[in-house]
């Protein structure tokens, strides 16, 4: 069996879309130098739902669900932003996500700036039914 070889060289992975993210502050580069960038995973974001056209989420929203009935489009921006620090795509441009290479959940909770538990705690339960699923946000 063949294993992927990666550069072992953290600096490596520090670029200007990289320099511009929360990426570099918390050492990321060191984790993608050994080849964890996400790939595999899915990360639940449970917020005001993201911004569906985005070039940095695209093709990776893999499950969705709006509890609010407005849409999972995000008209807040919270969403967005979170779901950019946690995944944004390594694409060159805008920003980059700590794990680049997950994809998405997204269970729109709120379209406002507050949220309820409520509707956090249903979203887990809905976000139990995929166990691609490895880590949730609020």
């Amino acid at each position: 069996m063949a294993f992927p070889v990666y550069s072992q060289t953290p600096q490596s992975f520090l670029d200007a879309e990289t320099n511009r993210t929360a990426a570099s502050a918390v050492g990321a580069n060191w984790a993608w130098s050994r080849g964890y960038t996400g790939k595999g995973a899915t990360i639940l974001i449970m917020d005001s739902g993201i911004d569906t056209q985005s070039k940095e989420f695209a093709g990776r929203i893999k499950y969705s669900i709006d509890y609010t009935g407005t849409g999972l489009q995000d008209k807040v921006g919270h969403g967005t932003h979170v779901a950019g620090i946690a995944a944004a795509a390594n694409n060159g441009t805008g920003t980059q996500g700590i794990a680049y290479d997950a994809n998405i959940a997204v269970a729109k909770i709120t379209n406002t700036t507050s949220s309820s538990m409520q509707l956090a705690q249903k979203a887990l339960v809905w976000a139990g039914q995929y166990n691609d699923i490895v880590v949730a946000n609020l």
